[in-house]
């Protein structure tokens, strides 16, 4: 079972090192990484979008425990398959090579202590589309569910 995993981690590290140019290509943007004309969003929803930039942004750091601080457990297994454990040893040899750019939030519906988001985001020249589910915690929004469209 773990070997499954880790190759299902190390497909996903070589699709995120395959798509390299395009993040370059395509990230062109003011000095916060998101792409000029980037609507400001307050509140709630804000909040939210808030959290899933901070989260890339400790992925293009390479800030592994920074960004598992961003998922719950459900949250990391449904998107990498991985406990934390699992996830703390092999994310440190992808995690970052890669940058990820987020083009642009679709959908934020937040809705009481949960909040669905839809984002479409650029990691090398791979361009996708994804959904997340995030839950309120204590310390802030947390990625508790995952989707990846196209």
């Amino acid at each position: 079972m773990l070997a499954l995993r880790k190759v299902r981690v190390l497909i996903v590290a070589a699709l995120v090192v395959a798509a390299a140019g395009l993040a370059a290509s395509c990230s062109g943007g003011g000095d916060s990484g998101t792409p000029r004309g980037t609507p400001v969003v307050t509140g709630v929803p804000g909040e939210v979008q808030a959290a899933v930039r901070q989260m890339t942004d400790r992925y293009n750091a390479k800030d592994i425990a920074g960004f598992l601080s961003f998922y719950t457990d459900n949250g990391l297994d449904a998107r990498y398959h991985m406990t934390r454990d699992e996830a703390a040893l092999i994310m440190p040899s992808f995690i970052g090579v890669v940058p990820v750019t987020i083009f642009r939030f679709v959908r934020t519906l937040p809705n009481g202590d949960t909040a669905d988001v839809s984002v479409q985001s650029v990691t090398g020249k791979v361009a996708s589309e994804e959904s997340l589910t995030l839950v309120k915690q204590a310390d802030g929004w947390k990625i508790d569910g995952y989707q990846r469209f196209a």
